[in-house]
């Protein structure tokens, strides 16, 4: 299957899209930033993990129906991740309720803040995901209850030093990354 590929921006397209490996581009994207700090809703990985195999996955597609939904959006998804510093904030997941703690990604929107919850029913209630897609990443289905994804009291100041822009929804499709340059369309994503 072909995917649909676009440059990061304008200036990349004049620069890049001569270059051999980006000579299928069909244009650029207008990704989003900020240099203040944004509300982000917070995924309990240790929670999710229990459950599920890979976040990314229905996230895509729960944005691809939103995307589909509302063609005019323009809207950057910013994504980081806790890393080895793990978050205390609350989560119902049983790690934390052990131990007070959960590895976390956070996420937040450079454009419309309803895709905060778009990100947070993917994760948690598998909204916009089909039945097969979730099935695929079940790892335990009794630990489905305990997935833990909720408005977080973090505001985060996404950019090169906190972060990294996760998905993007323009054109009535969600984008990913491919490399530094080029982001990718999986129609799948979008289909109705």
């Amino acid at each position: 299957m072909e995917f649909e590929r676009k440059l990061k921006s304008k200036g990349t397209f004049d620069t890049w899209s001569e270059h051999k490996e980006y000579q299928t581009a069909t244009g650029w994207l207008t990704l989003k930033r900020t240099k203040s700090p944004i509300p982000t809703v917070e995924l309990d990985e240790t929670s999710f993990y229990a459950a599920y195999s890979d976040w990314s996955t229905p996230i895509e597609f729960a944005l691809g129906a939103y995307a589909r939904q509302n063609p005019s959006v323009v809207a950057t998804v910013w994504c980081y991740s806790t890393g080895p510093t793990p978050s205390v904030n609350g989560s119902h997941g049983k790690h934390h309720q052990q131990n007070g703690w959960h590895n976390a990604t956070f996420f937040g929107v450079v454009g419309k803040q309803e895709i905060l919850d778009v990100i947070r029913f993917a994760v948690t209630g598998q909204k916009d995901v089909p039945p097969s897609v979730v099935e695929q990443n079940v790892v335990d289905a009794s630990e489905r209850k305990q997935v833990y994804c909720d408005h977080s009291p973090d505001y985060i100041a996404f950019g090169p030093n906190k972060g990294v822009p996760f998905r993007h929804v323009e054109d009535g499709r969600v984008w990913a990354p491919e490399d530094a340059v080029a982001w990718y369309t999986n129609p799948d994503w979008s289909a109705g």
